[in-house]
């Protein structure tokens, strides 16, 4: 008679495994104070958009500390040159709160989303469901000589309604009409189709269709003197409208998505649109219904678009890979559009190609007639670095000085007058928070130092958050991983490590204290004050290091001897060669989590690590893991830790719950208001 089969082994332990590090069990008691560091109210203050009006400017912030908490518009009035330093007090001093006022009702505070120039006497900025006039100047004249000393007082601003939104704005830009057009507000939205009601079952697309067809979206675009008006249709899936800042001409470009199925390969199309040629061709401003361009043909994956003040250069961020539109880095284009014609010229120059595009735009012109600049700031692995180029519509584009730091806010400013001018902007560095540059164009050489004008001010702590790079071997290969620690007092050398696999993998990864300090996607602020250090390694896959580094894990995703031995190489050089951590990295202190191709690795790390022969390893799964490390430990590809680590620091009623969706895309939210509970920051999906 056969003897009964063995009760199967638990999925999960109900006890740790012996040996584990108490931060890395279930559930971790925590100080009271740390509770604050969940909150996703916390954020790092960085400048976005940067508009110069007169001999102010004005900067509209994410993400406002200290005394800007009331609003995210601010005033500043640059120091004279022997003044200028980085984070002088003269120049916190300088920075002032604006405070909307309007009548009969003022934009509700903190809601500015954009900013867009005006006439030199203001700007123009969107706020909830309306564009508003800023009168900055006035504001500026009446506020002069009240901010040399003491905390920082606001500023009224009279705030008028220009234009109220339609309803589903997808994506718009602003810009101001030159006199001869009646001067005031251009505005080109995307307005999307309304959403069809659901049906039950599920939705079905024929072969051959496409999810972005029909129903149309609409181009609409609204100047003083007509009013608002439909001008063109665009598939629905449009997205990412901008438009020539200049007054006379108007050329609004849009990519439009083109995937067949949901996917991450940004398949799709540029299209553009002439707001001015009704003006050539129908008199008094009337523009006929008309088809828009399509400026790319049998692209493959589209990112960013720019268009130079006079509307005749284009530049688009696109590759035109049809098999590897995700691991391959998209280029940098150049089209001509001279007023007149019809339709942008076939040629497309191609200014940068093989290298990760973190941002670029047209700057405000030097002369009216001549060259046109525009700024790239592009990775260097993870590093940012800010080229300055200038181009015409006849003598093709050439590349100029180098800014350093880079500009990384969304818009930047010209100030000064004549040939002598200064590019101010928003940036970031390793080794400081977010700050206001300043970069002296027409300088000598091939390098612009840029000047610290400003640092920002930020939540208490922050300052104590670093990030590091690292560079180290895993084969014939050179991987480079950012490390994140509190230093301020410095962690133990026996702090936790966890290990975050990224997502993607095909994204680039800009090297910011900002990513240690602030209220990203995948938060690690609260786990570094907690005194948890966090490894993040850039695997190959990773963008920002080339054609041939994002595209070294096709056809072997979750490799030892590729992407997954990236990961585990890093732990390997930490714990033999990092100058303050060497002896450090033991296998009861250190764990693993990820999301998306992040959550995928996690699993294959844990079925794989055993394989390795390697007993220093102990990594972190969520509960969604419990199938796959049992047949993880069937197969016996071990040692694995049932380690769910990190909890303890999301335990407050302004703490964080993770929480899973049906597509099971977990989410960041607060919870509700409890005592004594706890919840796992770490979850694969």
């Amino acid at each position: 008679m056969d003897a009964a089969p063995a009760p199967p082994a638990p999925v999960w332990p109900p006890e740790a495994e012996p040996g584990l590090s108490d931060a890395l069990k279930p559930e971790v008691p925590i100080s009271p104070e740390l509770d604050c560091w969940t909150s996703p109210e916390l954020t790092v203050s960085a400048v976005k958009d940067v508009i110069c009006c007169g001999q102010v400017l004005v900067l509209l912030l994410e993400g406002c500390s200290g005394p800007l908490q009331r609003s995210n518009l601010a005033l500043w009035r640059p120091p004279p040159a022997a003044e200028a330093g980085s984070g002088s007090q003269t120049g916190v001093a300088r920075l002032r709160p604006l405070l909307l006022r309007g009548a009969p009702v003022a934009p509700e505070a903190k809601a500015c989303g954009r900013l867009w120039p005006g006439d030199g006497a203001g700007c123009f900025a969107q706020c909830g469901s309306g564009v508003w006039r800023l009168e900055i100047a006035a504001a500026a004249a009446a506020a002069e000589g009240k901010d040399e000393a003491g905390e920082p007082e606001p500023v009224d601003v009279l705030a008028t309604q220009v234009l109220a939104l339609p309803e589903r704005v997808g994506s718009m830009s602003c810009c101001s009409l030159s006199a001869d057009r009646g001067g005031g507000l251009f505005c080109a939205m995307l307005v999307s189709p309304q959403e069809q009601a659901a049906t039950a079952g599920p939705l079905i697309v024929a072969a051959g269709s496409s999810l972005q067809q029909r129903p149309a979206a609409q181009l609409c675009v609204f100047e003083p003197r007509f009013g608002l008006r439909a001008v063109a249709d665009a598939p629905r899936l449009s997205e990412q409208l901008v438009l020539s800042a200049g007054g006379i001409r108007q050329v609004c470009v849009w990519r439009t998505m083109l995937n067949e199925i949901p996917e991450e390969a940004e398949r799709g199309e540029f299209l553009a649109f002439d707001c001015s040629l009704g003006d050539a061709e129908g008199g008094r401003g009337r523009l006929a219904r008309k088809d828009a361009l399509c400026l790319t043909r049998g692209a493959g994956r589209v990112g960013s678009a720019a268009v130079s003040d006079d509307g005749e250069l284009i530049l688009l961020q696109a590759n035109y890979s049809m098999d590897r539109p995700v691991t391959t880095h998209m280029a940098l284009l150049l089209l001509t559009w001279p007023r007149g014609e019809a339709g942008p010229r076939p040629e497309r120059r191609m200014l940068i190609e093989g290298q990760h595009i973190q941002g670029f735009d047209f700057l405000p012109p030097l002369e009216a007639d001549g060259p046109r600049g525009f700024y790239v700031t592009r990775l260097a692995g993870v590093d940012p670095e800010t080229e300055l180029w200038s181009a015409s519509a006849q003598g093709g584009a050439r590349s100029g000085p180098r800014v350093c730091p880079a500009v990384l806010s969304r818009s930047v400013a010209l100030t000064g007058l004549g040939a002598q001018r200064d590019l101010v902007f928003g940036t970031e560095r390793g080794e400081s928070l977010p700050e206001l540059a300043l970069a002296r164009l027409g300088a000598e050489g091939d390098k612009a130092e840029a000047e610290v004008l400003l640092s920002l001010p930020q939540p208490d702590g922050t300052s104590s958050l670093f990030v590091e790079k690292i560079v180290y071997p895993h084969g014939d290969a050179q991987v480079t991983a950012l490390l994140f620690e509190r230093r301020e007092p410095a962690c133990s050398p026996e702090a936790p490590l966890l290990v975050h696999v990224h997502g993607g993998p095909a994204i680039g990864v800009v090297r910011t204290r900002r990513t240690a300090a602030d209220q990203c996607r995948y938060p690690y602020k609260h786990l570094l004050m907690a005194g948890y250090r966090v490894l993040q390694p850039l695997f190959r896959g990773t963008l920002g290091f080339g054609d041939n580094w994002s595209q070294g894990n096709i056809g072997s995703q979750g490799s030892v001897q590729g992407d997954l031995g990236d990961i585990l190489a890093g732990l390997d050089w930490l714990n033999s060669s990092h100058p303050r951590l060497r002896g450090t990295v033991a296998p009861s202190r250190t764990g693993i989590w990820g999301g998306s191709y992040g959550g995928y690795m996690t699993i294959r790390a844990m079925a794989s690590v055993g394989v390795r022969d390697r007993s220093q390893r102990s990594l972190l799964a969520a509960p969604v893991l419990q199938p796959a490390r049992a047949q993880a430990r069937a197969a016996g590809a071990l040692p694995l830790r049932p380690a769910v680590a990190a909890s303890a620091p999301l335990r407050s009623a302004r703490g964080c719950r993770p929480r899973t969706s049906g597509r099971c895309h977990g989410q960041w939210r607060p919870p509700t208001p409890s005592t004594g509970s706890t919840a796992s920051v770490s979850r694969c999906y």
